[in-house]
């Protein structure tokens, strides 16, 4: 047999049967023939999207009726995880971190089968192109920076310019320049986990969150106070209730109140939190903050709380069109089948 690859998905001819025969190993195995390779490969995509469609929606029913359920939204992602690294990846041995073995983790070794394989080389030339440095956690299965280069970086790169735009809903606009873990300010020096500018002219400043339970405070020290006063005050006080600008409130949430300082109502530029509405503890964290905080409706609605559940959703629905992309689609199913529970 000649096997012919394509993102996982293997045609390959049978001379026994003297036809093309589908399979995706690891997942499912010969279940579909015809005449022609093409043939083949769209029958096999149909028959992969199915099967993790009614996978996905046989996990939740049962995750629905389980205890398990009612424990913290980190520990059900991480025994979820500790599943797919043994069945899905077929790894048994676990990874270790400060000396400990954790089932969650990968071996470091294998650290990149954390990228889904379907785009998995080209986010590593992506990777090694860019520059951008691997977080230490990145070897962990629920790495925050492995999660969004698995979502945003083939929604950049294996759509339309209009999709991400759509499936966030930040338009009007197409993407027209983009840059992950982008500093903007060297002084301020937030780094935005993926920075956009559409060709509106609008600039977007995406924050994520995956199983983290909160934002990040930071320490009320003199370099943190100097730059609420001669940075973040002058940036918001027109914007944000002068309670927040204070350190007390400031610095305990500080990694999420920091963003804030790059809205801008005359260009239309945007916060955007990227947030699962599974993690309760981080969106509550959230909802309260802003809606307290900023003082004006106009410039809270340039604030965007997108819920990671839904984005992947209306991503999977627009690459699914007839016009959309649906090697794609695939990806965001198996993207699905590993990060939401």
């Amino acid at each position: 047999m000649t096997a012919i690859k394509r993102c996982g998905w293997v045609v390959e001819w049978s001379e026994e049967d003297q036809c093309f025969v589908g399979s995706y190993p690891g997942i499912i195995g010969p279940c579909c023939h015809g005449d022609s390779e093409d043939e083949v490969y769209e029958q096999l995509r149909k028959i992969v999207d199915d099967w993790l469609e009614i996978e996905y929606e046989d996990r939740k029913r049962k995750a629905n009726g389980q205890a398990s359920s009612l424990s913290p939204y980190a520990d059900r992602v991480k025994s979820h995880l500790a599943v797919y690294r043994r069945y899905r990846l077929g790894i048994e041995q676990e990874g270790i971190w400060d000396s400990k073995s954790y089932e969650h983790i990968l071996p470091k070794e294998l650290l990149w089968l954390n990228l889904i394989d379907t785009f998995r080389a080209e986010i590593r030339q992506y990777i090694a192109e860019s520059g951008i440095s691997l977080n230490q956690f990145f070897h962990h299965l629920n790495s925050l920076q492995a999660a969004r280069l698995n979502l945003l970086w083939p929604l950049l790169n294996c759509a339309e310019p209009s999709l991400l735009v759509d499936t966030l809903g930040i338009g009007p606009g197409e993407v027209a320049h983009w840059e992950f873990e982008k500093v903007i300010d060297s002084n301020e020096k937030t780094s935005f986990d993926l920075y956009l500018e559409l060709d509106s002219g609008t600039k977007v400043f995406i924050e994520s969150k995956y199983t983290e339970e909160q934002f990040r405070s930071c320490k009320d020290d003199e370099q943190h106070r100097q730059k609420l006063r001669e940075i973040y005050v002058p940036a918001m006080r027109d914007y944000v209730t002068p309670d927040y600008l204070k350190k007390g409130k400031f610095f305990a949430n500080y990694q999420l109140l920091r963003n804030l300082a790059y809205i801008d109502p005359e260009r239309n530029d945007k916060v955007v939190f990227l947030v699962p509405r599974a993690n309760e503890k981080i969106v509550g964290q959230l909802q309260a903050v802003l809606k307290s905080a900023i003082l004006d409706a106009s410039v809270r609605s340039l604030v965007k709380i997108r819920y990671l559940e839904d984005v992947v959703s209306n991503a999977i629905a627009l690459a699914g069109l007839p016009s959309g992309n649906l090697s794609l689609r695939t990806h965001l199913l198996f993207y699905r089948e590993k990060y939401l529970i």
